[in-house]
């Protein structure tokens, strides 16, 4: 599929595709959102999978974390539709390579991941030049605004 995945994963709900919706290039306005709808697979029956975006510089370093707000459940079998809206206003201007992750908690609230796709896309946030920034070289590790799940199709 063209995608670059880690093998130590189980894909049971399988990211099989992306698409940014309603725009030409990947470039936004601090603030703006970001829609995106996932294509998803269910290899076998999932319970409670979350999404998670990483955000990295153009150097490697993963400079943000932000999680989905709902879940999702499938039978095997099943393709899911997942759009989300993902919030750029505490995203500080530059270039970024984003990861996107499906995972599940087990009892001692451990992430399990079970598909990742590395990068699945880039994008460039920009602003007016009126705003004070605080530069992505200055950040730690932190976990952004929430993306917001809009709308789950199954199949």
């Amino acid at each position: 599929d063209g995608m670059a995945r880690s093998q130590d994963r189980s894909r049971a709900l399988e990211i099989k595709r992306l698409k940014i919706i309603d725009i030409d290039e990947c470039k936004f306005r601090r603030g703006n959102t970001i829609n995106m709808l996932l294509y998803c697979k269910a290899n076998q029956d999932v319970d409670d999978v979350g999404f998670r975006l990483e955000f990295s510089t153009r150097s490697g370093i993963v400079v943000g974390t932000m999680f989905s707000d709902k879940s999702v459940s499938a039978k095997k079998g099943e393709q899911l539709n997942v759009e989300f809206d993902v919030p750029t206003k505490n995203i500080a201007p530059g270039i970024y390579a984003v990861t996107i992750l499906t995972y599940k908690v087990n009892e001692f609230g451990t992430q399990i991941g079970i598909d990742r796709v590395s990068p699945a896309f880039q994008f460039e946030i920009f602003e007016d030049r009126s705003e004070i920034v605080w530069l992505p070289q200055y950040w730690g590790h932190i976990h952004l605004d929430d993306m917001v799940v809009t709308s789950i199709a199954k199949f």
